[in-house]
């Protein structure tokens, strides 16, 4: 689904989908992580129920996507916003994250400690491919929007993570360093080769089913998006819960990122 710059007007003064989900259900979809808490501790990842069928995905990035303006990441844009109060991501999914997070990783902060954003990658962006790196949230989740395809077999932005890459840090300097550390594979030539020597996943992302990870402890990048990609690539990114204090690096990256 490509999305011609003709389109632009018509992107931005499109009117917001209405959602059919109810409250209760809703609450079931989100609540579904109650049955995996043992699991996303033991691999370090899990995935919610399909989308599809849903909700209108297209329609609701057709919206985020008008308000991108060509940029790589855009921080909590209305259309995003809508999506999510639709969604109860933060009434629904983040009060259950605040508990386990309390529980399990002695999270002593606020549960509105949330960092939102949209992720947009043209086909042949050369720049964001290989970016590999830790989060600093406890969890990160990847709602898919579009997601191209291609047939000749080249790279479309696959999602490449590797859960349990390092032990939750116990420290911010333990954390700065692990990251340092892994920093050295932010490239395609040494990421492949960490790929043959460790266990990793791929996720396409096909189905349309969002993906929650450990961000801490979960090395992570996507492939490139090929000039043979069948469009752009629209994913929302949500972080919840960053423990380190307010003068972490983490921090500090995303306010330059966002200026």
């Amino acid at each position: 689904m490509r999305y011609p710059a003709g389109r632009k007007e018509a992107i931005i003064n499109k009117i917001s989908p209405s959602l059919s989900l109810s409250i209760s259900e809703l609450t079931k979809y989100w609540g579904s992580f109650y049955g995996m808490q043992d699991k996303i501790l033991e691999l370090g990842f899990v995935k919610f129920p399909t989308l599809s069928g849903l909700i209108d995905i297209e329609s609701y990035a057709v919206d985020i996507l008008g308000e991108c303006g060509g940029k790589t990441f855009v921080e909590s844009a209305p259309a995003q916003t809508k999506l999510f109060d639709d969604l109860g991501l933060k009434s629904l999914l983040a009060p259950i994250l605040f508990e386990f997070a309390k529980e399990q990783f002695c999270y002593k902060g606020n549960v509105d400690n949330q960092y939102h954003i949209s992720r947009f990658v043209c086909p042949g962006n050369s720049v964001e491919k290989y970016r590999s790196h830790f989060d600093s949230h406890l969890f990160t989740l990847v709602i898919p929007l579009i997601i191209p395809t291609s047939l000749l077999g080249e790279e479309v932005g696959e999602f490449l993570f590797m859960p349990n890459a390092r032990r939750s840090p116990k420290s911010e300097i333990e954390n700065i360093f692990g990251k340092m550390y892994f920093k050295r594979y932010s490239s395609r030539r040494a990421m492949m080769k960490l790929v043959k020597a460790r266990k990793c996943e791929v996720e396409l992302f096909s189905d349309q089913c969002p993906l929650l990870f450990l961000g801490r402890t979960t090395l992570h990048t996507n492939k490139a998006v090929s000039l043979g990609a069948s469009s752009v690539r629209l994913s929302s990114l949500s972080h919840f819960f960053d423990p380190g204090p307010t003068f972490v690096i983490g921090r500090l990256l995303r306010s330059l990122r966002d200026r």
